[in-house]
């Protein structure tokens, strides 16, 4: 068995971190927006996902935050609107 420092092991719990965030698998795109970063998966901030950050890591938390946060709307709440819930999109 191999025996890793503690710098190692911390190294090692944020690359596996890292690798499982939503910003690595998505993919959003990444540009300057006025004095911040945006990461933005989507056409727009309307229709899309966005994260805001001072920068480019911090926008890409921001995103990784905001994605696992987000809800679907509901079912009765779509139906009450007009719209079939599977139109909806992000």
């Amino acid at each position: 068995m191999i025996e890793l420092s503690d710098y190692q092991k911390t190294e090692l719990n944020r690359a596996c971190e890292l690798a499982a965030a939503p910003s690595t698998h998505l993919r959003p795109r990444l540009y300057p927006d006025g004095n911040m970063w945006c990461a933005l998966y989507g056409d727009n901030l309307q229709e899309g996902l966005a994260g805001f950050g001072k920068t480019p890591e911090g926008a890409m938390a921001d995103f990784d935050y905001n994605f696992r946060c987000q809800t679907l709307p509901s079912l009765h709440n779509a139906k009450s609107a007009g719209t079939d819930a599977s139109e909806k999109t992000l």
